[in-house]
């Protein structure tokens, strides 16, 4: 059952899940035992989840920002799904995720950017698109997509007033900043363009 959520980063990104697929094994770092976001890929993957934290559960429990307790080349994919802006070195675990994913395996990201501090336990960092460019390429992966998702002034005033509303009001003003900007983004070449310097978020594959 599809969890709800007023979030539009993570409606943005969950939409981008769906049109992935992905087979054979999965490490889904910093992820949740059984999380709702892990249905949505096709194809038929096996999830093995790393984490520190009891709350979301783990098959492996270990800290992201150390070396994996994982032999090199063991999975088939790897996932960072809001995770990156939360560990301060982050470099350790983007070489982890390198080194513990298959040659030609994929690494499916979500980030955050124009969203509130969220200390979960701690939050540090927010990257721009450049940013996690250069951070994955100098890393040893290669770049096949990277998006902005959810972008647009009226979507980042959405999200960031939303949670003074209560549900059923959040959906009709999550309605209205969204054709807001889609019809702003239709008539002007230069709000289309410009709208992308405020996403709430980005979207990233990149592969081996």
């Amino acid at each position: 059952m599809a969890r709800k959520t007023h979030s539009l980063f993570r409606l943005a990104y969950h939409e981008k899940l769906k049109g992935i697929s992905l087979d054979g094994s999965v490490l889904d770092v910093g992820g949740t035992k059984n999380g709702y976001y892990q249905t949505l890929f096709q194809g038929k993957p096996t999830f093995t989840v790393m984490n520190i934290s009891d709350t979301y559960g783990y098959d492996i429990k270990a800290d992201a920002e150390k070396p994996f307790p994982i032999p090199n080349a063991s999975y088939d994919h790897v996932l960072l799904l809001n995770v990156l802006e939360l560990l301060y070195d982050y470099g350790t675990t983007l070489k982890e995720c390198h080194r513990v994913l298959k040659p030609g395996g994929t690494v499916v990201c979500a980030n955050p950017f124009l969203v509130q501090v969220h200390h979960n336990p701690n939050d540090y960092f927010r990257f721009t698109d450049k940013a996690l460019q250069r951070m994955f390429e100098e890393t040893g992966f290669k770049i096949q997509k990277l998006e902005p998702l959810a972008y647009g002034a009226f979507s980042v005033a959405y999200h960031h007033t939303s949670w003074l509303l209560p549900g059923f009001l959040r959906v009709a003003y999550r309605w209205i900043s969204v054709m807001k900007d889609g019809f702003l983004k239709k008539i002007s070449k230069r709000y289309a363009e410009l709208s992308k310097n405020y996403p709430i978020g980005y979207f990233l594959v990149a592969t081996k």
